[in-house]
């Protein structure tokens, strides 16, 4: 499920979107059927990040509504494995806000913003890169 992974993110940079999100998709389904397998009924943080990239990949492909949909359970996956104050999360939750943006749903791309700023803030200091982009994002949003 990793190298399905893996293949798609090398098959989305090389803009060959449809066959990553089809490559994407199986990679997540079978992140599943192992789940399933071994008795597990919750994903695990692998999962969590597949179905972030699958997010990233909708919504390039403007199909913003799975990728909402995507986004928040891959959010809520890495919150219960990592923790709400990871920075994978605040990550996913910065993407997040850029798709909300996108889909013109201003007020909760700014509550994503914020949220991923204070983790970003809390684990790097203020005067990291990741700090910046997500203020640049946000910035962004409120023009």
């Amino acid at each position: 499920a990793v190298l399905l992974n893996n293949i798609a993110t090398c098959s989305r940079a090389l803009g060959r979107q449809k066959e990553a999100l089809q490559t994407i998709r199986q990679a997540l389904a079978l992140h599943r059927e192992l789940r399933e397998g071994r008795g597990e009924d919750k994903p695990g943080a692998r999962e969590g990040e597949t179905m972030a990239n699958l997010g990233l990949f909708l919504m390039e492909l403007g199909e913003y509504e799975e990728a909402t949909a995507v986004m928040e359970e891959a959010t809520a996956v890495m919150r219960r494995c990592k923790g709400s104050l990871d920075l994978e999360v605040a990550g996913i939750l910065s993407n997040l806000g850029i798709m909300l943006r996108r889909a013109e749903r201003f007020d909760e791309a700014a509550a994503k913003y914020d949220e991923a700023y204070r983790i970003r803030v809390e684990w790097l200091g203020p005067k990291h890169m990741k700090v910046a982009e997500t203020l640049v994002n946000k910035g962004v949003l409120l023009l």
